[in-house]
């Protein structure tokens, strides 16, 4: 296992309609992890700039078009420039957090590489809050994502669950444990 501790937590947000959702998944994440940073409505530089500081692990809510590139306010990047980037600074887990489709999480991470816990969720719907305080509270008590995650959401093959949002989980970094 690799522990990281403390782990550093940023929630942000690259657009003025997704801030009030960042502040509530700020809110959720600051239970869990105390020193979790908030940034609201950055412009991409200015998110780009906060990945220097090092942040373990990012929860950022974001538009990506059918191409998979991130715009805010004209400026853009693809999403592989952009987990390139978080590789490049140490960044080891990376959640979109905002309704986004499955064509641009294709076409936006189709070429990543590299070891990286990424969650994409497609629809957050009712439940997003609920499920992410649940994976939290695991993860924080030091279970590595994978094992939290399959914990709330069994991987059987008859197994459904009403209790995860619409959401796509690719474990790259299965080792890593984010300890708060």
């Amino acid at each position: 296992m690799k522990r990281i501790a403390p782990a550093k937590v940023l929630v942000a947000s690259l657009g003025n309609d997704l801030s009030e959702l960042a502040h509530a998944d700020w809110m959720v994440y600051s239970k869990y992890y105390p020193h979790a940073t908030l940034q609201e409505s950055a412009s991409l530089n200015q998110f780009l700039i906060a990945l220097t500081e090092g942040f373990h692990f990012i929860h950022l809510l974001c538009h990506i078009s059918e191409t998979g590139v991130l715009s805010w306010e004209g400026e853009k990047i693809t999403c592989s420039e952009l987990i390139d980037k978080m590789h490049s600074r140490g960044t080891l887990g990376l959640w979109i957090a905002n309704n986004n489709t499955n064509t641009a999480y294709v076409k936006g991470f189709r070429n990543v590489t590299g070891k990286l816990n990424l969650v994409m969720t497609l629809n957050r719907g009712s439940i997003f809050s609920n499920f992410l305080s649940d994976l939290l509270r695991e993860m924080a008590a030091g279970a590595n994502m994978p094992k939290a995650w399959s914990k709330l959401v069994p991987q059987a093959p008859t197994s459904s669950s009403t209790i995860c949002p619409s959401c796509i989980f690719v474990a790259g970094a299965p080792e890593t444990v984010y300890v708060p």
